[in-house]
């Protein structure tokens, strides 16, 4: 039996209350354009994820895969389409839930561009966000208790920039508000680790995995603000927007040289290989 999925419009606060008071729960935002892009990709992640938080998922995910494509069909008739899947942990109890247990499932919807991955020429004005993202080991999941990215969007949105960077608590680069983040040096690449308060994206990982494909050389390290400045390229990717680069961030100019000419190559790679 596939599981239902409830439209944000019709959930009610009973249903989220766990959600609410303690921000119980994980999601996973999805580009449908006809398909699921990346679907494999996601119900790693999304397994991983329930197993860490201990949200038992009581479908199989090819169960899940045919729910979100008739809930898509039912309440939109664009393409291609913005998904977020919310999975709300449904139990009594105050902070330890009380079994039974169970997962409530909640989907928004929205439009979104036909020119979805392609970067823009002009590249992204970026800055660096007075928010710190935790280490813990909980940072790299997407869980529903995000307040420090909708801190950092909401200080991109004030000072009239495109992104922001975001530092972990130890003052070194770990992801942009809604991206991740890869520096070029000439040919060599470099993302921070999952253990920096990084987010597991997608792209991210995918990216990693052309590059290497490609003859680059990419590795995972820490990154600071020196090494900001003295990179060639500032690559943010997701899945959302593919892979977009930093045109400015303070007074330093960037060029957009490898963005430019392989986003579409990505994404060709990306659609052949999964």
């Amino acid at each position: 039996m596939n599981p239902v999925i409830h439209h944000i419009a019709s959930a009610s606060v009973t249903d989220c209350i766990r959600a609410i008071h303690y921000g119980d729960g994980f999601f996973e935002t999805m580009l449908i354009d006809k398909d699921i892009a990346y679907w494999h990709l996601h119900c790693q992640r999304m397994a991983l994820t329930s197993e860490i938080l201990k949200i038992n998922l009581p479908f199989s995910f090819h169960a899940l895969y045919q729910s979100i494509l008739i809930f898509a069909r039912q309440h939109s008739s664009n393409s291609p389409l913005r998904f977020r899947l919310s999975f709300i942990r449904q139990a009594h109890g105050n902070y330890a839930p009380l079994h039974p247990q169970q997962v409530y499932l909640l989907g928004h919807i929205s439009p979104f561009s036909a020119n979805y991955s392609l970067p823009r020429s002009n590249g992204l004005r970026v800055g660096i966000s007075s928010v710190s993202i935790p280490k813990h080991p909980l940072s790299s999941f997407k869980t529903l208790n995000a307040l420090p990215y909708v801190l950092a969007a909401d200080e991109c949105k004030k000072n009239q920039l495109d992104e922001i960077l975001m530092r972990n608590t130890d003052g070194c680069v770990a992801d942009a508000s809604a991206h991740n983040v890869f520096l070029r040096f000439n040919q060599r690449f470099i993302t921070p680790p999952l253990d920096e308060a990084c987010l597991n994206g997608v792209m991210r990982k995918q990216l990693m995995i052309y590059l290497l494909h490609n003859g680059f050389s990419v590795s995972e390290n820490i990154v600071t603000d020196e090494m900001l400045m003295q990179a060639d390229e500032i690559i943010l990717t997701n899945v959302l927007s593919g892979l977009q680069f930093v045109a400015s961030l303070n007074d330093k100019i960037y060029e957009g040289k490898f963005t430019l000419s392989h986003a579409h190559k990505v994404r060709a790679f990306l659609s052949e290989t999964i």
